[in-house]
């Protein structure tokens, strides 16, 4: 299984550790490629080999039989390169890099499916229990994706509550300041500190960071100017 670490890695890191494992844990394997599709795209696909990538790269999806266990969900198993009929393009670039036996399979993941195809060297160099060693594979593999997405939305979700804490900790700080420097109240000086937000374009949350950073009022008022309080006319006045 993959350790911790991966559910704070890129896709493309996940996925590289994936198919690592994989050239250890399915015998007679002598390297692997796996890739992420989803809604019939490829998103995220990699070889545990330079000559996988090779022979992957430019390849016709109609020639590729990971394109059909993508799509069929069925898996695909080549015995030997030098005599396959099915697949003839794919298996003769696969032949020119000594790879006699493969074998593909499909996994659902989220909205898209994850496929993953073995190579051996030899002809039939996949044993027959391969394909239980696969489905065990990937569905390890599906449940660190699924894992790795929680933990990034879960990431996500507190990174944006910290912001909110940080913004709400600046204004009211901001506010605090004005009311001290303009003898006004909370309400007073959030209005000034958004008016002299609204001036300068920028967000509130910048305005206060701005002026708390100058540590002085008139980092809320006009640029380089004192900052301004307006009161309303009173009845005497009008």
């Amino acid at each position: 299984m993959l350790s911790a670490d991966s559910l704070d890695q890129s896709p493309e890191t996940t996925f590289r550790a994936m198919v690592d494992q994989a050239t250890t844990r399915v015998r007679g394997c002598c390297g692997s490629s796996a890739e992420m599709r989803l809604y019939g795209e490829p998103v995220v696909g990699v070889c545990s080999h330079p000559d996988l990538s090779g022979l992957l790269a430019g390849l016709d999806p109609a020639a590729s039989p990971m394109a059909s266990v993508a799509e069929t969900r069925e898996p695909v198993r080549i015995e030997d390169t030098l005599r396959d009929t099915a697949w003839p393009v794919f298996s003769t670039r696969a032949l020119q890099r000594g790879i006699r036996c493969v074998y593909s399979a499909a996994y659902p993941v989220f909205d898209g499916v994850l496929t993953c195809t073995f190579y051996s060297l030899r002809v039939g160099g996949l044993p027959q229990d391969t394909p239980g060693a696969v489905d065990a594979l990937l569905q390890e593999w599906s449940d660190t994706l699924t894992r790795a997405s929680a933990y990034a939305v879960a990431r996500t979700e507190a990174h944006h509550l910290g912001e909110a804490i940080t913004a709400k900790e600046l204004i009211e700080q901001a506010k605090g300041m004005l009311m001290m420097g303009l003898k006004c109240d909370a309400e007073t000086a959030y209005t000034q500190l958004q008016t002299s937000a609204r001036r300068a374009k920028i967000r509130t949350v910048d305005m206060a960071r701005r002026m708390i950073e100058r540590g002085a009022v008139a980092g809320a008022g006009h640029p380089g100017g004192s900052a301004t309080v307006s009161h309303p006319p009173t009845a005497a006045a009008r």
